[in-house]
């Protein structure tokens, strides 16, 4: 840890609900972590232009977050920003090798199902939520778990189970299963900080 903080860094792609969600918490604790970067590989998306309004830095990768070059940058400006945690919450692209290895243990997921279910390439967002529904589950929720070089198949860490609903839509589900990511997260924070995330 950098200080008496721990420096968070977000990876997203989207709306950024994860992050706003945990920048109010921490407004309004005394927990003691400190966002330090954004890391986007859109920097049009609703999370990269929130950040920018707080005076969050972005480091945006227009489109792409692939290769080895890509790789050492990103790994690069974690650095920089000497960061020790990272939460990616709706990030469409892998984390590469160099980060992995480099944060180890230090890099988690908000997804939004019950891994293993609704899980893998192309489910995020609106399209799990759809998928939930055409499949009549009871019930679906989120998922906060290890990130590795697989999409969403690390170490799950906590899971929060969101009953459907006969008259739901995908953005009424949607809605609930946010809630339960950020109730997640807001209990993953106080466990970290308190040493108890092994």
């Amino acid at each position: 840890m950098s200080g008496s903080k721990i420096n968070l860094a977000f990876f997203a792609s989207g709306n950024g609900s994860a992050l706003r969600h945990v920048h109010g918490l921490l407004e309004k604790s005394a927990l003691p972590f400190s966002i330090r970067l954004i890391i986007t590989n859109n920097s049009a998306c609703g999370c990269a232009q929130w950040a920018r309004e707080q005076d969050l830095p972005v480091a945006a990768f227009e489109r792409t977050f692939a290769g080895e070059a890509t790789d050492e940058q990103c790994l690069e400006i974690l650095r920089k920003h000497k960061i020790d945690l990272i939460i990616l919450g709706g990030f469409l692209r892998k984390v590469g090798p160099r980060v992995l290895a480099a944060f180890a243990g230090r890099i988690f997921n908000v997804h939004p199902a019950l891994l293993p279910k609704f899980g893998g390439r192309g489910m995020y967002g609106r399209h799990v939520h759809e998928a939930v529904l055409a499949a009549g589950e009871s019930h679906t929720g989120a998922t906060l778990h290890r990130v590795d070089a697989a999409y969403d198949e690390g170490a799950i860490i906590l899971q929060k189970k969101v009953e459907t609903k006969p008259d739901d839509t995908a953005d009424r589900l949607g809605d609930r299963v946010i809630r339960a990511e950020a109730e997640l997260l807001r209990y993953f924070l106080n466990h970290y900080a308190g040493g108890n995330v092994a």
